[in-house]
Formats: C-alpha cells, sequence, structure tokens
C-alpha cells in the first residue's frame, strides 16, 4: 500500500533560520508514515507559487506542508486555491497571524502532530487587485509600518514596536472614499484593516470578531483620535477589546471599494507591503483553501 505524500516547503530565512532546523524535526518526525518531497524556496525572486503548482501538478499530494511565517504561507496558499490538497502550517515566523487565529500550536512538535489529530476545514480569501490575502489586508498606518518595517531589514516583534513608535507622531490620517455592497462612507482614517483573520499577528487582534469561513470581509477602521485617546487604544487592541473603543468603526460586507485621495497609497496584504491604486477592491472568496487546523 503507498504511503501518503506530503509536499513540504521551507522558507530557509524564516525564523532567523530557524525554519532549516525545523526541517530536520519534520524529517525525524514524519519519514517513517510519509513520503516527503522537499521544496527549499532559496531564492526570494523565485515566483514560490508557481512552483508549488508545477510540482502538485507533477505528482500527487494529499498535504502541502509549509514551513514559514505569513508571508511563506501566502504564497504557498495561493497555489492551494480551488484544489483538493490541504495546507499544513509549521510556523515559524514573526507574527503568525494566520496560524495563531487557526489555533495552530506555535510549537513545532505539536503543530507536526496535527497530522495524527487534526481536522481540515475551507477557509475563506481576500482577492486584490493583483494577489490573495488569507490574514488581513490593509491601508493607512498599519500598511505605511510594513514598508518602514520591510526597509528596515530586521524583524521580530521588538524592531516592529521600535518602527510604531517612531512613525505614529508624523503620520497624518487620510480622506476615503468606502463603497460596499451595502453602503457608501467618506471618511477620514487613520487606518483601514480588512481582515480574514482576527489579528495582524503575535494576538494583536484588531478584528476580534473576524470569522474566516463565513463568506464575510470585516472591516475595521480606526478614526482620527487625539493623543490622549493612544493609551486606552493600546490596551483594548492588546486585549482584544479593540472594537469598545469609541475610535473604531467595525462592519462586514462580501466586497468593498476604497478610493484615496493619492494617486497610489501604501497597503499591505498579510504583512507585506505593496502599493495600491488610488481605487482598488477588496472581495471575499469564500472556503476557498483548504487547511489542517486542531479538532475541537
Amino acid at each position: 500500500m503507498s504511503r501518503i505524500r506530503i509536499l513540504v516547503v521551507v522558507n530557509p530565512v524564516a525564523g532567523k533560520g530557524k525554519a532549516m532546523v525545523v526541517k530536520q524535526q519534520i524529517y525525524h518526525a514524519l519519514q517513517d508514515r510519509f513520503e516527503l518531497d522537499y521544496l527549499i524556496w532559496e531564492d526570494a525572486t523565485l515566483n514560490v507559487t508557481r512552483l508549488v503548482v508545477e510540482q502538485l501538478n507533477a505528482r500527487k499530494y494529499m498535504y502541502v506542508l509549509v514551513v514559514g511565517g505569513d508571508g511563506t504561507v501566502n504564497q504557498v496558499s495561493k497555489a492551494l486555491i480551488n484544489r483538493s490538497e490541504t495546507l499544513v502550517i509549521i510556523p515559524v515566523g514573526s507574527g503568525n497571524g494566520l496560524a495563531r487565529h487557526l489555533n495552530i500550536p506555535m510549537k513545532t512538535q505539536k503543530a507536526i502532530e496535527l497530522l495524527n489529530y487534526g481536522k481540515p476545514i475551507s477557509i475563506d480569501v481576500i482577492k486584490l487587485p493583483d494577489g490573495y490575502s488569507f490574514c488581513t489586508t490593509g491601508i493607512g498606518y498599519d500598511a505605511h509600518v510594513a514598508h518602514l518595517f520591510a526597509r528596515a531589514g530586521k524583524r521580530g516583534w521588538f524592531s516592529y514596536v521600535r518602527m510604531v513608535l517612531r512613525s505614529f507622531l508624523t503620520y497624518e490620517p487620510q480622506q476615503y472614499i468606502l463603497t460596499s455592497d451595502t453602503f457608501s462612507l467618506n471618511l477620514k482614517a487613520f487606518f483601514i484593516t480588512i481582515a480574514n483573520a482576527n489579528q495582524w499577528g503575535n494576538n494583536v487582534k484588531v478584528a476580534p470578531n473576524a470569522v474566516i469561513d463565513d463568506g464575510f470581509l470585516n472591516i475595521v477602521v480606526l478614526k482620527p483620535f487625539k493623543w490622549f485617546h493612544l493609551p486606552d487604544l493600546v490596551f483594548k487592541l492588546l486585549l482584544g477589546n479593540f472594537l469598545k473603543s469609541k475610535c473604531v468603526t467595525n462592519f462586514i460586507c462580501k466586497r468593498i471599494e476604497i478610493q484615496a485621495s493619492q494617486k497610489q497609497v501604501e497597503g499591505h496584504f498579510d504583512g507585506e507591503p505593496v502599493m495600491f491604486s488610488s481605487s482598488v477592491v477588496f472581495e471575499c472568496i469564500p472556503k476557498t483553501v483548504n487547511v489542517l487546523v486542531p479538532a475541537k
């Protein structure tokens, strides 16, 4: 009887090199029960999504196991849209927002053990003009920080916090027009988050009510606020009570267009920086990717 085949995709720089150590753990834990093929994403200029699709078309796999952070998970997940294979996440990134939302263990051995007791679910995807987001995407201050973070070169929680503190005092809220399938708003915002999962990463839950398989986008708007509101906002954000702030507006929709006053705006998808045009559309594509999660 043939054994189940798994494609293991590894980002060798994820987790400051931890990913290659995790690769060895996977080998020792699974080699006796599964056929393992490896795809090492050594060159960031390579289109790993295309490489994964080519591998899946060439051989039959049940699982695609990805070792990396949210950026790597995004690139691999795109290859699994509307396919039968199931994604298995071994989180080794700096934020691991999607894995944390799905309650995937942060400890490598526990995450690997999902192959013993986990169950597959189908999650929604956010469609962007030139890609997809599986966790959160957005425009405004969080996107500005993502751009600064990418240019800084240093990863990790403390680097991110330092970047936030340095840029906060100089960032100016912008004017936007939001048009969804049910309403239209003209407002000034500090940031607009379009969420599939409930957080940016590190359990910072910007959209605590987000449901990843309900067929809706969860929109969170932080309106301009006075400096003395900041401690309360941070406190609520870290405790998962962000939506209780009077400075925050929250709603759900299936599709939304955001128009900005600038010709181009800084954006991000799953923490990766991107430039959006002055008018950008986000749409929820329901139950598109299979992911292995802990059984309840």
